[in-house]
């Protein structure tokens, strides 16, 4: 007995020194140093004005071109593998074409030449053949016309490329080159309540669970509905969280298919001419809406300050690439637009000073965990926006892009 009541006062004795080992393990954890890395997140550039400078107002005497895109602070880096021309394809984007001449994708308007019958930068067709030119002459951000060059001082004038498109009539069978082409998913943001009262699809013809393109099916409550018209299919799926704020932002519903109405009714008749997912039983019909204004938008860059967070990824869990889609949780209501170039960015891991250290709880030496500064690692294409969220086409990722990295000026 008295052996079983020292195996037990032993074993007392050893649990708490475990237990308040660990604890005090725990409690005297150095916390990690974040820096305010803000700066790492970029920033806006400045656009210089055309207006109230003086060297402004003599450039714009000697030199009266058709550039009249906002000229940036910074100066354009060429592609080094830059080709001295190159032929538009079908399947070409915008953002893959203008990567082949510069750097930065999204700065192509800055060297479009004197493209008289081409007004638009950002609207080329298959078949344009596009011709670099790097010795254009440039005073101060203003191609200068022959003739001007003796005008300027000398030592501010630089080569500056430039962009010449040939068109043929050919060139204007196919559409028009963007970066979002072959993006066909259009999500919706929707409220609980407007999911709720929203039309619905009660069964198909033959009362299969998925629904495939050229059946039949019945859907009630669409009001308003006339023969011919298409709608679009969407299937709710999950809820969208401001990291923030807690606050739910919205359900995100995405497109399924599109369907035609053949008879109104209390249950109206439709039949399904194209699917992108599975199409079910319950899945709710609302109007389809018309993407051709964002599809042809122009990529810019933010003039301000921008800030954001991945609060998920578009038919992904957690994990995104290139031409993949992010949802952030930013929108229109924080000056976020379609068209808008932003930068993604991923955190820096956790790391030990080899020198910083503090004395612990129980006068134990502990090196200082800090913070490294976080890494651009891919960009983000803006193609729509809601009033509280945006999404966005990911280019050039360098690595995978997950839930929760910031997203910040490119």
């Amino acid at each position: 007995m008295l052996r079983d009541l020292n195996t037990l006062w032993l074993t007392c004795v050893m649990g708490f020194v475990v237990v308040g080992c660990s604890t005090a393990k725990n409690y005297n954890e150095t916390p990690v140093v974040n820096p305010n890395y803000d700066r790492y997140y970029g920033q806006p550039q400045s656009n210089p004005s055309n207006h109230g400078s003086n060297s402004d107002t003599f450039v714009s005497s000697i030199a009266n071109d058709d550039w009249d895109t906002p000229q940036r602070s910074s100066s354009l880096e060429l592609n080094p593998n830059a080709p001295d021309s190159y032929t538009v394809k079908k399947g070409d984007t915008l953002w893959d074409i203008a990567g082949k001449f510069l750097k930065h994708p999204w700065r192509w308007p800055e060297i479009w030449g004197n493209n008289r019958e081409i007004k638009n930068p950002h609207l080329i067709y298959p078949g344009d053949v596009i011709r670099l030119e790097n010795g254009m002459l440039s005073y101060n951000g203003r191609t200068l016309n022959s003739g001007n060059t003796m005008a300027a001082d000398a030592s501010t004038l630089k080569l500056k490329p430039r962009i010449r498109i040939e068109r043929t009539q050919q060139s204007l069978i196919g559409e028009p080159i963007n970066t979002l082409a072959a993006f066909t998913f259009w999500p919706k943001l929707l409220s609980a309540d407007q999911i709720n009262k929203a039309p619905y699809i009660v069964a198909s013809q033959d009362n299969t669970l998925l629904i495939a393109p050229q059946q039949k099916i019945y859907v009630r409550n669409l009001r308003g509905a006339q023969v011919g018209q298409q709608w679009g299919v969407y299937h709710p799926s999950k809820k969208l969280n401001d990291p923030s704020s807690k606050r739910i932002l919205g359900v995100e519903a995405n497109l399924a298919g599109i369907i035609e109405i053949n008879t109104p009714g209390e249950l109206t008749t439709a039949t399904v001419i194209e699917s992108q997912r599975e199409i079910q039983n319950g899945d709710r019909v609302f109007p389809l809406e018309d993407h051709t204004i964002q599809l042809h938008t122009a990529m810019t860059e933010p003039t301000h300050k921008v800030r954001a967070d991945i609060i998920s990824m578009l038919d992904a869990n957690y994990l995104g690439g290139n031409r993949m889609v992010a949802v952030i949780n930013k929108g229109a209501g924080q000056g976020i637009h379609e068209g808008y170039v932003l930068g993604v960015y991923a955190p820096g891991s956790v790391v030990l000073d080899p020198y910083q250290s503090r004395k612990g709880q129980y006068g134990t030496e502990q090196k200082q965990a800090v913070r490294l500064p976080p890494e651009k690692v891919a960009n983000l294409v803006i193609f729509k926006t809601d009033r509280q969220v945006s999404y966005g086409l990911i280019m050039d990722a360098s690595r995978e892009v997950k839930n929760g990295y910031k997203i910040g000026n490119p």
